[in-house]
C-alpha cells in the first residue's frame, strides 16, 4: 500500500503544471456557464476554456519582465479579464 501512494504521490507531482492548466480551464468555464444562462449564449460559455491559455501567456510574459515584481497570476488576470470585456462587448 505504502508504495501504491508513493507511485501515485509521484506521479501527480509530475504532472502538477497540467493538472493546474486543466482546473484553471474549469473554473473559467463555470464561470462563463453561469453566466451564459444569463444572457443565453453558447460562445460566451465556451469562451470560458480559453482562461488557462491566458494564465500560460500571462506566466510568459512575466518571465520577460522580472523587475516590477508582478507574477503570472497578475498577468493572466488582466488578459483574461481583457478577452472577457471583448467577447461581452461582441454580444
Amino acid at each position: 500500500m505504502t508504495f501504491l501512494t508513493t507511485a501515485i504521490s509521484a506521479f501527480l507531482w509530475r504532472i502538477r503544471g497540467g493538472l493546474r492548466f486543466c482546473g484553471t480551464c474549469l473554473t473559467g468555464f463555470i464561470i462563463t456557464f453561469i453566466w451564459s444562462l444569463l444572457f443565453g449564449n453558447i460562445w460566451l460559455m465556451i469562451s470560458g476554456l480559453m482562461m488557462g491559455s491566458f494564465y500560460l501567456l500571462g506566466w510568459a510574459v512575466s518571465e520577460y519582465v522580472k523587475d516590477d515584481g508582478k507574477f503570472g497570476w497578475y498577468w493572466g488576470e488582466w488578459i483574461f479579464g481583457g478577452y472577457l470585456g471583448i467577447i461581452l462587448d461582441l454580444i
